[in-house]
């Protein structure tokens, strides 16, 4: 006799869950699955593996405000990939023991700093990030380091699934994306800005954002907003 319907709908779904693991397996990128040696800080990371655009893994631990945060970071590749291994802990500053990552691609609203106010929608971009990433692994592809010592980078999270081991053949969320189509931040266009082969994809997603409203351009696209890159030439650091 044929096997009851929803045996088989089992049996389906466990292979193609093993199929999904499997596959996922061959794709983890070897930058990470190799790199062992603990970076403490921005300034410890090679300037061989920024210049290759490798990657690392590490766990928000601070989001500074809407295209900033530290991470702590979890060597281990495969180990850190799969939740099977947290940032390690340290004793001491935050400062020298977190790496600064700068969302590539965009500027959010600046927070208040320096005596300076905040921008409109600073915090709310600020809120977003940390209700996506805060004290999660993320990977960061990286890029440079700017002049303020951060690393530049793209910033990636999985996304959950409700099937076992398949939210690792989904496309990972892209913190830059994300921020874009909500309405939280402008194309980055300053010195030594990198787009990784996507700025139209930030600009289209900012163009969705106007459209529609959202975040900075709840009053449409058409009405002048200071931007943030207006606001830093206005408050020069």
């Amino acid at each position: 006799p044929a096997a009851p319907e929803h045996e088989m709908s089992r049996r389906s779904a466990i292979l193609l869950s093993i199929g999904i693991i499997s596959g996922a397996l061959v794709a983890v990128d070897t930058s990470s699955m190799f790199a062992q040696k603990q970076f403490d800080t921005a300034a410890e990371i090679p300037r061989s593996l920024l210049k290759s655009h490798g990657s690392i893994y590490g766990k928000v631990v601070k989001v500074t405000d809407g295209d900033t945060i530290r991470i702590r970071h979890a060597p281990g590749g495969l180990r850190s990939i799969f939740g099977r291994r947290d940032a390690p802990g340290y004793r001491g500053k935050l400062s020298e023991h977190t790496i600064s990552v700068r969302f590539y691609g965009v500027d959010a609203p600046e927070t208040a700093k320096f005596g300076n106010p905040a921008m409109p929608f600073a915090y709310e971009a600020k809120d977003l990030v940390a209700e996506s990433i805060a004290g999660r692994i993320v990977k960061v592809k990286l890029f440079s380091r700017d002049q303020y010592g951060r690393v530049v980078g793209k910033v990636q999270i999985r996304r959950s699934a409700f099937l076992p081991g398949l939210k690792y053949v989904l496309p990972p969320t892209d913190m830059t994306v994300l921020l874009s189509e909500s309405g939280m931040a402008t194309l980055y266009t300053g010195g030594g800005a990198q787009y990784d082969g996507n700025r139209e994809k930030i600009e289209s997603a900012i163009a969705r954002a106007q459209r529609r409203k959202r975040g900075m351009w709840t009053q449409g696209k058409d009405t002048k907003i200071m931007t943030p890159a207006e606001y830093k030439r206005k408050y020069k650091r």
